[in-house]
């Protein structure tokens, strides 16, 4: 009895966190900490009177101690190639000031590389300008983007998406259970025709996004890609909504449709959004898998119905569809792993334990990101994710 006590014990006393991480809770030691490098953990709410510049040329992963802390007014600037990681952060900016501008990441045109950016469980707003913005022909091997609200961005500057990509070089950018809206720019743009893109979206949501006042200059389509024949674009369960019929998911390339497996879309819906590749000297549009007659948003709610009220399942977890949250609950969104009825879900390739409270494992995976518990009967159980990277995580739960 002894041994399954301290078992149980030791399981629960396993933390999440890396070893040699840099705890912070003010924003002077938090630009420190971000500044050397490494991991670094926020305590707390960072209050930052001015919009402040912080340079970055060692790789660094951006973490909250618990659930989501707030971060005012930081503009992170990407010097040199480095791997680049924020998770559980609610980046926003109240300052008034012109300068610097209002970009929470930026990437110089003189930096030749980024090795990675990601960004997980995070929601960022009010940035005047654009959440990621890259300036040159940077090398970009992989965009990670999961669990995250982008919203009310470039008001009253249409010129920039939300992520304004340029020429830089990206390789794969790939969206899982993220909404983008309000943001007039639009939400992704690239002008490289140069490096084939491997382009993924699962769970996306744009909502009046690319919807800038006709007058003003500049106002974008709510995606944009450059030609390149070798690219692969993919969306799955994604709803896509602007008010202007003129606003476009355009993928600027050869005839797609020809080009076996270069261009998918699964259950998703395109509303008021003209969906197409422009194929010199003519038009194709697509047509994607679900259709509406009429759509309506309540931000305040964070609803959304269509009409037929049957359509379910698309878009992220922010907002609810038809009555239903879509993809993970709200309540998950900063949790390495979930539990629902029947399954373990992780946000990693895992090896996942279920052990009974007494210690004794009941069922195991690995190199999974989730695990059926339905056929487990009733009880109190613990469950142990351990990811690639050595990290693991337990939960309690019981299973009714």
């Amino acid at each position: 009895m002894k041994q399954k006590i301290t078992f149980i014990l030791c399981l629960l006393l396993i933390g999440g966190l890396r070893l040699n991480a840099v705890e912070v809770s003010t924003f002077a030691d938090f630009k420190t900490a971000v500044e050397a490098g490494g991991d670094v953990v926020v305590a707390a709410d960072l209050e930052n009177a001015t919009l402040s510049s912080i340079t970055l040329t060692k790789d660094v992963n951006i973490s909250a101690k618990s659930g989501r802390v707030k971060m005012d007014n930081v503009l992170f600037s990407i010097e040199s190639d480095i791997n680049f990681s924020i998770k559980g952060i609610i980046a926003f900016c109240s300052s008034e000031e012109k300068t610097p501008s209002k970009i929470l990441v930026n990437i110089p045109a003189n930096v030749a590389k980024v090795s990675s950016l990601t960004v997980e469980d995070c929601e960022v707003y009010d940035y005047t300008i654009c959440f990621l913005k890259a300036l040159g022909e940077t090398e970009i091997p992989t965009i990670s983007v999961k669990n995250t609200v982008v919203h009310d961005l470039n008001t009253g500057n249409p010129t920039n998406a939300a992520i304004m990509l340029q020429k830089a070089k990206v390789s794969k950018a790939t969206f899982n259970n993220v909404t983008f809206y309000k943001c007039q720019g639009g939400g992704y743009y690239s002008n490289d025709a140069t490096t084939p893109i491997d382009f993924s979206m699962e769970k996306v949501s744009f909502i009046d996004c690319g919807d800038a006042d006709a007058g003003l200059a500049g106002s974008k389509d709510i995606i944009n890609f450059a030609a390149n024949a070798s690219s692969k674009y993919t969306l799955k369960d994604c709803l896509i909504s602007g008010s202007y019929t003129n606003k476009a998911f355009s993928f600027k390339s050869v005839r797609l449709r020809a080009t076996t497996g270069k261009f998918t879309i699964t259950n998703s819906l395109s509303y008021k959004v003209n969906v197409y590749a422009l194929a010199n000297p003519a038009t194709e549009l697509y047509t994607m898998p679900l259709t509406a007659t009429a759509l309506t948003v309540d931000y305040d709610k964070k609803a959304i119905t269509t009409t037929p009220a049957t359509i379910k399942g698309i878009g992220s977890s922010y907002f609810s569809l038809n009555g239903a949250i879509t993809g993970i609950t709200r309540e998950n969104l900063t949790s390495d792993f979930y539990i629902t009825d029947s399954e373990v879900v992780s946000k990693e390739i895992s090896d996942i334990t279920v052990y009974a409270i007494s210690g004794t494992p009941v069922m195991e995976q690995r190199d999974v990101n989730n695990l059926s518990i339905a056929s487990l009967n009733k009880g109190i159980y613990l469950v142990k994710v351990a990811t690639k990277d050595g990290k693991t995580s337990i939960k309690k739960f019981i299973k009714k």
